[in-house]
């Protein structure tokens, strides 16, 4: 996995955007992979529930982008080493 997308959603964009469950989260981030309808999903996510706030993480091999529901303001890209996931054991 190359690249680590946070993104910080408001309950009330999850609920216009009928986000109710984890496979409704997974399927609407797919749309930051945009062009790849037939690819298999080769990432991983973490969602948070805070208050008020969806705090999402996005594992990729693929750079995402940000999707046209989340504000620009909400999501933050960092590119990972490979060396980073190298390791066999991590604290």
């Amino acid at each position: 996995m190359n690249w680590l997308a946070r993104m910080e959603i408001d309950a009330g964009i999850a609920g216009q955007e009928k986000i109710f469950d984890s496979y409704a989260w997974h399927r609407k981030l797919w749309e930051c992979f945009p062009n790849r309808p037939d690819d298999n999903r080769d990432f991983l996510i973490r969602v948070d529930s805070l208050e008020g706030i969806f705090r999402l993480w996005v594992l990729s091999l693929q750079r995402p982008v940000c999707p046209g529901w989340c504000p620009n303001s909400s999501f933050e890209l960092k590119e990972i080493s490979p060396l980073f996931l190298s390791h066999q054991y991590y604290a």
